[in-house]
């Protein structure tokens, strides 16, 4: 496989310091970061051949750093790192554009082959992130449910039932924008509406805000 150039974003030091060594040994040249926001100036002004982040940094996740990196024109391959197989996150991950997946308790060997797959083939799914999807799916056409909110999206609809913009939620939830329009579409197609005001007064009908926040 073809050296490359990797960009590693985690706020763990210790995850951060073990990518390294690890991906080092190999020959990759590596640039490191423990903020999206500062990772982003870097890969504004430079080539590098493929990303691995943590799915959830705090102020700008994996699906906000692609739509970021949409508007500027980039098309670099994102694998997300997960410390739990929440559904909701994934395939909302893989709607907007995150290419592959290595779980925090990956072997090195493991690590190496997504991104030898990302690279070569575009994408990496483990094994473990196929069950999560296909279980889902077999468990929705059974039971007719409807995909639940995640975390973060619970907590956005909530502040937009209080009628607080985009900007006012972002501040609250010290995320950006991005972030915020991003989990705004995901809330948007759980919940089979296309605007926030009819997002706002569904969750009020249903008493979603009760049952998903409280």
């Amino acid at each position: 496989m073809e050296k490359c150039n990797i960009i590693i974003i985690d706020d763990q030091p210790i995850y951060l310091m073990g990518m390294e060594l690890l991906l080092g040994k190999y020959g990759f040249s590596i640039d490191s970061y423990n903020s999206s926001e500062i990772a982003l100036e870097h890969i504004v002004k430079n080539q590098s051949n493929i990303i691995i982040t943590e799915l959830n940094m705090p102020e700008m996740d994996a699906y906000s750093l692609h739509l970021s990196m949409m508007e500027r024109g980039i098309s670099i391959p994102i694998i997300a790192m997960l410390s739990d197989f929440n559904y909701t996150e994934i395939r909302n991950s893989i709607d907007f554009g995150v290419k592959g997946f290595i779980p925090r308790n990956y072997s090195p060997e493991s690590i190496l082959i997504a991104i030898e797959n990302t690279i070569n083939n575009g994408c990496h799914f483990p094994e473990c992130i196929c069950q999560v999807l296909k279980q889902r799916h077999i468990n929705n056409d059974i039971n007719h449910e409807e995909v639940s909110l995640s975390n973060k999206q619970k907590r956005v609809l909530s502040l937009l039932v209080k009628g607080y913009s985009n900007k006012k939620i972002a501040l609250i939830l010290n995320i950006s924008t991005d972030t915020v329009k991003f989990h705004l579409g995901g809330i948007y197609r759980i919940m089979n509406v296309t605007n926030r005001t009819a997002a706002a007064a569904k969750a009020k009908n249903e008493d979603l805000i009760e049952s998903q926040v409280a």
